[in-house]
């Protein structure tokens, strides 16, 4: 049997005792955790100082689902990583951070949305290693049920009149959001980064990827 790491008893403990903690991030500046490292707790808007712009090459993450964007403020590409170690970065990242930030986590049992309104998966969900491409979220600061989509949805939630929605996330691709079905109504585009409070687009009935 191989042994196991420090870094990943430290993350399986975490999460075996399923309440609240202060999100934490360590980055390192090499491959499999070695070279220079930062702990981080809270947003960076700007690496730019800390030493590690465009340096982070594999990371671990003991608690929070963390952003990390390769533009300064959470712009450019983007990727949503759970509690785990990530020995090296996917290339879309690698040696690019330069803003990172805690997101809103729930419990394994927090309700979210379904493929098609209300179901029973939430943040628990981690089929999504690097996050979805689209993450639509009910209240305001990623904050309450969430939507993942990976693909074009013609259709959301259970009539015409679509799901709540007032903050997302994109890390991936350029998305229409719109307010009825077969992408009509009302629609506004989201290019790759993140929208605590989307404000007036309140119902959201289809989305689709366009760029």
């Amino acid at each position: 049997m191989k042994p196991i790491s420090l870094r990943t008893a430290v993350v399986a403990a975490l999460a075996t005792i399923g309440v609240a903690h202060a999100a934490e991030i360590t980055i390192y500046k090499q491959p499999n955790f070695t070279g220079d490292q930062t702990t981080v707790n809270d947003a960076r808007t700007d690496l730019v100082g800390s030493g590690f712009k465009d340096q982070a090459s594999s990371v671990v993450i003991r608690s929070g689902r963390w952003q990390l964007c390769t533009w300064p403020d959470f712009k450019g590409d983007c990727m949503t990583l759970t509690p785990g170690e990530y020995p090296r970065l996917d290339e879309k990242i690698f040696h690019r951070v330069r803003s990172i930030r805690p997101l809103e986590t729930y419990a394994e049992n927090e309700r979210g949305y379904g493929d098609r309104g209300y179901g029973d998966r939430g943040y628990g969900d981690h089929r999504y290693r690097h996050g979805p491409d689209l993450e639509l979220f009910a209240g305001t600061g990623y904050r309450g049920p969430r939507i993942p989509l990976n693909n074009d949805r013609d259709a959301i939630g259970r009539d015409r009149y679509g799901v709540g929605v007032s903050s997302l996330v994109v890390n991936e691709g350029t998305w229409q959001i719109c307010s009825r079905p077969e992408f009509r109504g009302e629609c506004d585009t989201y290019e790759p980064g993140s929208y605590p409070d989307i404000g007036r687009m309140s119902r959201v009935a289809s989305a689709r990827r366009v760029g």
